[in-house]
């Protein structure tokens, strides 16, 4: 079993604060990523005569209305392909991600989602066993109701080892694997592989990313809870301002037993190297 240490970037405001009080991951549902392709599903018709008997064998209604030829035509209205893509919408609202990195230097995601350097990049503790990077939220606990909610997602996501374990999964940035979406797809699972999906652009981010599916959290925000054990770093950008720095030092001393335990850098790009270097901040 190996440790590392993945990362997340953001920007201090009341949320990220907030957050860390508490101690929580915040999965985010499509709408609210930065990448407008990111979670989208191509919608497509059914093309093929074996396609529509199937659909017509699910649907008796339709069955009854039209031919196969009929069908077809039907497909073709902008009414149909505007429902189609209404029921894709309702199923996407069910997915919310959790996305990390193990990446705590690159430049670009700093700017992107750390506020141009004046924000933070937070560190989680992250497992590796054979192939899966997994999450510890540490031996099995009384059972509650987040718990039996991740086990739920099933094996493939969060499983016990004997540990809860949140899996993360990485990102494949090669649309051309996209699965469509069409009348026949009613299972949310069948979409799931599009989620670890995105554009070749994004690659610099290096992404892993955990999945929740949940009918009971359409268009609501979805919180998961950590132990203190999971957070290990916090790292500050050179602009982040002597405020904010006291703002999450006090977050972390008057919420976590192990705060101690948990380091801190500072993010300084080498303009001579043009890299970011890390350097550790002690005495805190």
């Amino acid at each position: 079993m190996v440790y590392s240490t993945f990362y997340k970037y953001k920007t201090i405001n009341d949320y990220t604060l907030d957050s860390l009080k508490n101690k929580y991951f915040y999965y985010s549902r499509q709408e609210q990523l930065d990448d407008p392709f990111d979670m989208y599903t191509p919608v497509d018709t059914l093309k093929t005569n074996e396609e529509i008997k199937e659909y017509f064998r699910r649907d008796p209604e339709t069955a009854a209305l039209h031919t196969i030829d009929s069908f077809k035509k039907k497909q073709k209205e902008s009414e149909f392909d505007q429902r189609l893509h209404r029921k894709f919408f309702e199923v996407n609202q069910m997915f919310h991600v959790l996305s990390l990195t193990p990446i705590c230097d690159n430049d670009a995601m700093w700017a992107l989602y750390a506020d141009n350097y004046k924000g933070i990049a937070i560190g989680y503790n992250v497992g590796k066993d054979k192939n899966k990077s997994y999450i510890s939220f540490g031996e099995k606990r009384e059972i509650n109701a987040q718990r039996n909610f991740l086990l739920e997602q099933g094996k493939e996501r969060f499983y016990e080892n004997p540990d809860l374990r949140i899996v993360l999964s990485p990102i494949i940035y090669d649309l051309s694997l996209l699965k469509k979406f069409t009348p026949l797809m009613t299972d949310p699972l069948e979409m799931i592989e599009n989620v670890y999906i995105k554009k070749t652009l994004w690659s610099f981010e290096k992404e892993y990313r955990s999945v929740i599916i949940s009918p009971w959290h359409r268009y609501e925000d979805l919180k998961i809870y950590y132990p203190d054990e999971v957070l290990s770093e916090i790292i500050f950008g050179y602009r982040t301002s002597n405020e904010d720095v006291i703002q999450v030092l006090d977050a972390i001393r008057n919420n976590y037993r192990n705060y101690k335990d948990i380091k801190y850098f500072r993010a300084v790009p080498n303009r001579n190297k043009f890299t970011i270097e890390l350097k550790q901040i002690k005495n805190i």
